[in-house]
């Protein structure tokens, strides 16, 4: 098995693209070293959405992966029931984040918005760690077998 698994943060920001990403589960863990409280997503990443000249259709390179929102304060959900489908993550200022070393004291107000809702939240930066291999795939989430269980697991 490959374990060359992807980990991208806030430096990768401008790269990435959430869009209709599934959400499976959040979690909440206090740091206890640092007293800091981070907000854990166990989604399904797309990695690439690809299109032969063939066909109106598009395949999906899809992987689970941990996305984790350090120091988290000011958390604000607002959601409906039903699943959970990320249409776009949009922070403040992209400034914020440009020249400043990883770990450096600033945060961002960050908006996760979904199709049945949003989640604002102020934190310093993310890390989102692969847990899996990519699978390419006819729908944009993977199937339960596929993902094998709802995790948290790599951060």
């Amino acid at each position: 098995m490959n374990r060359d698994f992807k980990t991208w943060t806030e430096a990768d920001f401008e790269t990435m693209n959430w869009h209709d990403c599934t959400i499976y589960a959040i979690g909440f863990v206090e740091d206890e070293e640092h007293f800091k409280n981070k907000i854990y997503f166990d989604i399904d990443y797309i990695m690439e959405w690809r299109q032969t000249k063939e066909s109106v259709y598009f395949d999906f390179l899809v992987c689970p992966c941990t996305l984790i929102f350090n120091d988290v304060h000011d958390l604000k959900i607002d959601i409906k029931t039903g699943a959970l489908t990320i249409l776009d993550i949009t922070i403040e200022s992209i400034n914020l984040l440009k020249g400043k070393p990883r770990g450096e004291n600033y945060t961002t107000e960050w908006q996760i918005e979904l199709r049945n809702g949003d989640i604002f939240f102020e934190a310093v930066g993310y890390t989102q760690i692969q847990r899996g291999e990519a699978i390419l795939s006819k729908q944009q989430k993977l199937t339960t077998t596929q993902r094998n269980v709802v995790a948290f697991g790599g951060g």
